[in-house]
């Protein structure tokens, strides 16, 4: 293609985006980043005699471009991101990844609002403390698919209905290291709970009813669906009530409790391997109950503060294990406008959970760190750092120095990793 013609078909695309921006009413985002990151820990490695972690420098760079498009009684926005990653001194984890969301608000009339968002991820790991639940060593990449509906119905001021559906479906991909092959060998003993795909369907059904402008009271009923590859169909039933109080308009506290109901597949639960004889274990309670608590506070404080605080305790079925848990979860965040350019935010999460299958205990606690400048109007800078702790301990007959009697073979009580990373970046958006 001569030089001509791509001069000519760059102003034909620079004609049709500035025409699809005034008549229609488009506005356009793009954005792009650099970052330069160090991570002690790259492969999320359970230190051994026989295994050290590796560290290496990360750099990345993030080019995304959205639109947006807004009436009077409808908003849609679309973002997409592209992702690469360069490994220094491990090149052959360097990898490419994209993100794309596309979300769509309606409002009807003044009582009746609809909303329909798809978000697909295609990651090379879990970028967040709840997702990495259950994997303790190794990396997992994973590209996932979340499409949600939302209704609300607000009969008067008095009453409103609120429906929800979400369907999730996602591929997993497993990267193991040196340590998970040798106690194969050595102990002739593991728990298959990798999966290949999960899918999730959840719907839920909420009545909200308002005794002034301080208090509310609902009542809600949640179904969720799951069927993993290896493992079978679960479902869960979680009918409840809840409360929200506003303590003024700025701080306010909600809380929610029900039974969580679980009902697990009857043919397959796990798959053993004990000294090369496979044996498959079938769920031995045809379902079980237990308590849902949910529990949040949230204040701003002052124009330039927000902080939030929440609680969670329940029965999950794992998306990338299968195994059903019941868990508790702790998670904080803080966010300060500590000058007109300078902004800080911080994340806190400790979560435990108790897997069924594999007769396990998983705590993982983490923190991050981020203070970013605005240089222009249009460019920041930010650094940043984020500590993972992710622990497992393994029930079992006690033996001798940190080993247990498990399932046919010797298992250390203990194994986990530490992980620190520290990021300096520059991005820009338009």
């Amino acid at each position: 293609m001569s030089k001509h013609r791509v001069l000519i078909l760059l102003f034909i695309s620079i004609v049709i985006i500035v025409t699809i921006k005034y008549v229609f009413a488009w506005e356009f985002i793009l954005e792009g980043e650099v970052r330069e990151t160090f991570d002690d820990n790259i492969e999320s490695t359970v230190e051994t005699f026989f295994e050290k972690k590796k560290y290496d420098f990360i750099t990345g760079m993030i080019l995304g471009l959205g639109a947006r498009n807004e009436g009077k009684t409808y908003t849609l926005d679309i973002i997409g991101h592209v992702r690469q990653q360069i490994f220094a001194r491990h090149f052959d984890l360097t990898n490419n990844n994209q993100d794309i969301t596309v979300s769509l608000s309606k409002d009807f009339s003044e009582l009746i609002s609809f909303s329909i968002n798809d978000s697909f991820r295609h990651y090379p790991e879990a970028e967040r403390f709840e997702d990495l639940f259950g994997n303790v060593q190794g990396r997992t990449w994973y590209w996932s698919n979340d499409f949600g509906l939302n209704g609300i119905l607000e009969v008067n001021k008095y009453y409103m209905i609120s429906i929800n559906y979400n369907n999730q479906f996602s591929k997993y991909f497993y990267t193991r290291t040196r340590q998970y092959y040798l106690n194969n060998y050595f102990y002739s003993n593991y728990s298959n709970q990798n999966l290949e795909y999960s899918l999730t369907q959840t719907a839920r059904m909420q009545h909200e009813f308002h005794w002034d402008s301080s208090n509310n009271i609902y009542i809600f009923y949640e179904y969720q669906w799951t069927k993993q590859n290896l493992n079978g169909i679960f479902q869960t039933h979680r009918p409840g009530i809840g409360y929200r109080h506003d303590f003024t308009r700025q701080l306010f506290v909600e809380a929610r409790i029900s039974p969580d109901i679980v009902l697990p597949p009857h043919d397959i639960r796990t798959l053993y391997s004990v000294y090369g004889i496979q044996m498959l274990i079938s769920p031995q309670e045809l379902y079980y109950v237990t308590l849902y608590t949910y529990a949040a506070l949230s204040n701003d404080v002052d124009e330039q503060t927000n902080a939030t605080l929440s609680f969670t305790y329940q029965n999950s079925i794992i998306a990338n294990s299968a195994d059903t848990t019941t868990n508790w979860q702790i998670a904080g965040d803080v966010t300060r406008q500590l000058l007109d350019r300078l902004a800080f935010t911080s994340s806190i999460f400790y979560g435990q959970a108790y897997f069924y299958a594999s007769r396990s205990t998983n705590r993982l606690f983490g923190f991050s760190l981020s203070i970013a400048y605005e240089i222009t109007e249009h460019v920041s800078g930010s650094i940043g750092y984020d500590f993972t702790l992710n622990n497992m301990q393994q029930d079992g007959y006690g033996l001798f120095r940190g080993y247990v009697w498990y399932n046919g073979a010797y298992i250390r009580e203990n194994s986990g990793y530490l992980r620190n990373r520290a990021t300096i970046g520059i991005t820009a958006e338009l």
